[in-house]
């Protein structure tokens, strides 16, 4: 057992170097893929950044229930519930 895992050890630098190697042929092959996964991992992290500056999610949640609740009755009628949504979908 032990020696297995050693021998699993001792294969991993070469492991690794031919995953990269796989990742870099398929980046340069598909360079539109690349660029749509580095743009979309760009704009996440500027959502995450953003709402994190604002105090994060619950800061966020909170003001948008006072948004809500500050609305006239008739506009928050005509508002979908979460459980009419959710039968909606499916």
């Amino acid at each position: 057992m032990r020696n297995a895992m050693i021998d699993q050890l001792k294969s991993f630098p070469d492991t690794a170097k031919s995953g990269a190697n796989s990742f870099y042929k398929t980046a340069m092959n598909h360079p539109k893929t690349s660029a749509a996964v580095v743009l979309g991992t760009g704009a996440a992290a500027a959502l995450l950044w953003l709402a994190r500056r604002n105090g994060g999610f619950g800061a966020l949640h909170r003001e948008i229930l006072a948004r809500v609740r500050g609305l006239p009755e008739k506009v928050r009628d005509a508002l979908p519930s979460k459980s009419t949504d959710l039968k909606q979908d499916f």
